[in-house]
């Protein structure tokens, strides 16, 4: 009797089998492929959001500021999200700001700067001319993304670009080309190996317009001098946020002089199949 009753309780029990498991996990499988892309698109459009909010933020706090002070002429202030007020850049070091940025897209309303760069978040730098109109970028980021940013806007400016106008409206403005030891692009390990023997404890970056994945494309490159001359003995090279490293700059430098092997190994480099370029950030 006891038995029957087991018998009878166990074959109204039923189970999954393997096929409809595998069923249910490919179904969340897909269910999850598309709300990542979905979920990443949200968050990026969040933090356009937030940054252009402290953008218009910043440039109403700038003004009021700028009326206050009754200043005239060109005027500097750097917004400082956490007390919602601007501070003089002539009294402030903006590296004691803490920076807020969160997009890495660039703010065509900010001259094209990027609020989140090189692992950097930055702070808006809202900036008067001489008529009094104020202006907005992002700012305090590493030297030479702020140099790149630089000489991108200066390139916009100028129609039909050709690497020597280029060249000779960077040498000519304030900073001319950035200045930079060595030791910011190579490690000490580095420096002390035999094959980057005869590195520059100085080294220059200059501009450079190249072809890379088939498009123009505008580069910084770390040469030894400074003047306005087109040296391809290039260590380093600086594109779109990201800075390369040469591996072997011995050989390779000489192989600079042709823009067709330069074009190719930067194009190399960006697809991350290059031997000659190293990808540092």
């Amino acid at each position: 009797m006891l038995n029957r009753m087991r018998s009878d309780t166990y074959k109204h029990i039923d189970g999954f089998t393997l096929a409809e498991l595998l069923v249910v996990v490919a179904i969340i499988g897909i269910l999850v492929a598309v709300s990542i892309p979905i979920f990443s698109s949200q968050t990026e459009k969040a933090k356009v959001a937030t940054d252009q909010a402290n953008m218009r933020a910043a440039k109403v706090a700038a003004v009021a500021q700028y009326l206050t002070d009754g200043a005239t002429g060109e005027k500097t202030y750097y917004y400082d999200a956490a007390s919602g007020t601007v501070k003089d850049s002539e009294n402030t070091d903006v590296n004691t700001i803490t920076g807020y940025g969160k997009s890495s897209k660039e703010m065509p309303e900010a001259n094209n700067t990027i609020p989140f760069e090189d692992g950097k978040s930055k702070v808006v730098v809202v900036t008067f001319n001489g008529e009094g109109t104020p202006s907005i970028q992002w700012g305090a980021g590493t030297s030479i993304s702020n140099y790149y940013q630089n000489v991108k806007t200066i390139a916009s400016t100028i129609k039909n670009v050709r690497d020597q106008s280029l060249r000779t409206a960077i040498f000519n403005s304030e900073d001319g080309f950035l200045k930079v030891s060595s030791s910011e692009i190579f490690t000490a390990d580095q420096l002390n190996n035999k094959n980057y023997a005869g590195v520059p404890s100085t080294l220059y970056w200059k501009p450079k317009y190249v072809i890379i994945n088939g498009k123009s494309s505008l580069i910084l490159y770390a040469c030894p001098d400074d003047t306005d001359s087109d040296n391809w003995n290039a260590y380093a090279f600086y594109y779109d946020g990201v800075l390369y490293q040469s591996s072997s700059f011995h050989s390779y430098t000489k192989k600079l002089q042709s823009i067709n092997v330069v074009s190719s190994n930067f194009t190399d480099a960006i697809n991350g199949t290059s031997t000659s370029w190293t990808k540092v950030s």
